[in-house]
Formats: structure tokens, sequence, C-alpha cells
């Protein structure tokens, strides 16, 4: 369990660092450090140079803040004068009390002014951070890409303003990804449970099918939690009005070159 543990923590956190840095540059460090070490041993800190001189960044310093210590970041976005600000803390279950722990976190930032969509980039070292953006965001995902190895939080309008532009201007991946991250929101009571089921219905209805399976996994997550027996009748008009359009889509038996998924 532990070996899985610390492959798929490493694979997710490489992921993040290439969609970070960029694929291109990505393999460019990989290949070098490849070509330095072929036919011999290597650590991964070898890695992590190979990967600072194909960027020129530090990525050395930011890896070790994930390979080094424990626990998963939280990243909060709040808007701020001229753009967004940032703060990261320890991401922890409600009522869970952990030592804190201070990252070096790639963050990918997704925004829209409603005329346009923009990504930019910031390697976030402090605490708190102001990111300045040259409009102001009609909505913004802090996981471009939903690769980043990190929880993000931000106040309730904007989770819902960004779960109603989803469809339309959020990759398949993102969308799973928001959805797996409101799950974490409500373990860590960074959102309230209405808030939660307001932005879950907007997915309901998503063409990709993986982004519908994550919305029935969400709700069986929340009829466990929330909806005693007694309250069952008043939840099942919430779930049928949910997922109706996904149904309606695919229906009960498989057609024929239907895809698998």
């Amino acid at each position: 369990q532990n070996v899985g543990l610390v492959y798929n923590k490493g694979n997710a956190v490489l992921s993040t660092f290439e969609n970070y840095l960029g694929p291109e540059t990505f393999q460019k460090g990989v290949r070098a450090y490849l070509r330095a070490h072929a036919w011999g041993n290597a650590t991964a800190g070898d890695l992590w140079k190979a990967l600072d001189e194909a960027s020129g960044q530090n990525v050395s310093a930011s890896m070790a803040t994930y390979t080094d210590q424990p626990g998963v970041p939280l990243v909060r976005v709040t808007p701020a004068g001229g753009g967004v600000r940032l703060t990261q803390s320890r991401c922890t279950p409600w009522g869970v009390s952990q030592p804190p722990v201070k990252w070096r976190i790639p963050v990918v930032l997704r925004w829209s002014d409603g005329r346009k969509i923009a990504t930019q980039r910031v390697m976030l070292t402090e605490e708190s951070q102001l990111v300045k953006l040259p409009a102001r965001p009609e909505w913004v995902m802090p996981n471009g890409g939903g690769r980043g190895y990190y929880a993000w939080s931000a106040p309730g309008a904007m989770i819902e303003t960004l779960a109603a532009h989803s469809q339309q201007d959020l990759s398949p991946a993102e969308r799973v990804s928001f959805l797996g991250n409101l799950n974490v929101l409500l373990d860590a009571g960074e959102v309230h449970g209405d808030s939660y089921l307001g932005a879950l219905a907007h997915f309901g209805a998503d063409p990709e099918p993986q982004v519908v399976s994550s919305v029935v996994s969400s709700l069986r997550l929340v009829r466990g939690a929330f909806v005693p027996d007694s309250a069952a009748a008043a939840f099942a008009p919430y779930g049928r009005r949910t997922l109706q359009p996904a149904l309606d889509r695919i229906g009960n038996e498989r057609r024929p070159g239907e895809d698998e998924a």
C-alpha cells in the first residue's frame, strides 16, 4: 500500500510540473537526464537538476517541498485589486489539526474576462501572494489543465460561476478535476452542502461519460452522509433532475457502434 502511495504521488507530482513547465520543456529535461545517466545509476535529484537546466527555473527547490515533507497543499483564491490573491495552507479534513507546512506550488491559473480565456503560471512560494491580471476576471480555474497536485478553494460565488461555465469553457480533465476538488472542499469544511449540491447540478448534463460518472459517485457520497431515510423522498427529485439529461442522452440500452465508455 505504501509503495502504491509513493508511485501515485510521484506520478501526480511529475504531472504537475510537466503541466507547469509545458510538455516540450519537460521532455527536453527528461531526455537530457536519460542521456547523462544512460547505462548508469541516478537519483531523483539528477532528474530535478536536468529540469532546472531545461527550464531555467529552480525546479529542485519546488520538488523538495513535495518529496521531502508530508501533506497536500490547499490554495485559496480570492479576488483582489488588479487580480487575485493566492494563499496556501495544508489541506486537512474538517476538525483535524496538523503541523503547518509551506510548499513552492506551481499554480496554473486559467481565467476569463468574459471575452477571452487566458492562462497564467505562478510559482506560489510565500504564504500569500498577489497575482496581477490584465483585466478583471469573470471566472478563475485555479487548477488549469486539472493536473496540479494541490487542492484549491474560492469564494462560493466564484465556484458557482466556474461550475456554470464548465461545459463550454473547461476541458473534460478540468471538469473531472473540479468535481474531485469539490469533494475535497466538502471534507475540509470549505463549502457547505447547499453550495456543493448547487455546483454539482451543473455537471449532470455533461457530454463526457467520465464527468457524469464523477457526478454519480459524488451523489452516492452525499446520499450516505447527508440524507437519512426520512429525507430520501426529498433528495430523489434532485437526483432525477441532475442526471435525467444524461439518461436521456445515453438511454437504458447500448446503441450499435456506441463508445465503450
